[in-house]
């Protein structure tokens, strides 16, 4: 229960960002439910370190993606 998801579409037709907020200890985290096959841009900001942009990913064959969370963070994934 210490980890938030927000889900969003848009603003283009397509588009979507999940924003992930983790108020506890680092971890793996798994998002289901994306678009098989789709390139995501992964971006964290810490405390003293905001919008680190960490490159990115691509969703597999079953529309998930698993990423590693730093302790107490917010990720951004832009697809």
């Amino acid at each position: 229960d210490d980890l938030q998801v927000v889900v969003t579409t848009g603003p283009k037709a397509g588009t979507f960002s999940v924003l992930i907020i983790n108020s506890t200890g680092p971890g793996s985290v798994t998002i289901s439910g994306l678009p098989a096959g789709r390139k995501v841009r992964i971006i964290r900001s810490e405390r003293d370190r905001q919008g680190q942009d960490l490159g990115s990913a691509m969703v597999d064959k079953k529309g998930k993606l698993t990423i590693e969370v730093t302790a107490r963070s917010i990720i951004t994934l832009r697809g």
